[in-house]
């Protein structure tokens, strides 16, 4: 079940906002794959699927492992209209791109405005707030 090159695309006007993410709260050191689903995390938590914006030709596009393919399909199963059979590969990422967009707007506004100390406070009050439902 591993796809070599999803199609994991992040928004073209949120690649900026994944490298400042990435640069103020993680010293740049995560991946596009991790920096993904921490957005899809945070755009399902929120409910803050984003379903037009146009693409960037840069985004996850490394290996993704069974784990990760089974996480974006509970996120689609989810979504789904159809609750009898999962959705295909394509809906499937597209789904997961959709809120990893929502999510990765959502934290840019909570860091960008803050230095890097106040950035991963801020960060780390509102995953908190998620981990706690």
């Amino acid at each position: 079940m591993k796809a070599a090159r999803p199609t994991l695309a992040f928004g073209k006007e949120s690649v900026e906002k994944y490298r400042e993410v990435n640069r103020k709260l993680f010293n740049e050191q995560l991946s596009n794959k991790e920096l993904f689903f921490m957005a899809v995390g945070f755009g399902v938590q929120f409910a803050a699927r984003v379903k037009k914006f146009e693409r960037s030709s840069t985004g996850a596009r490394t290996e993704l492992t069974d784990d990760d393919l089974y996480l974006l399909q509970a996120v689609a199963f989810d979504e789904s209209e159809n609750d009898a059979e999962l959705p295909d590969d394509q809906l499937r990422n597209e789904i997961a791109i959709q809120y990893a967009e929502g999510g990765i707007r959502i934290i840019h506004d909570l860091v960008s405005d803050k230095t890097e100390e106040h950035a991963r406070t801020a960060f780390l009050r509102e995953f908190q707030k998620t981990l706690k439902g």
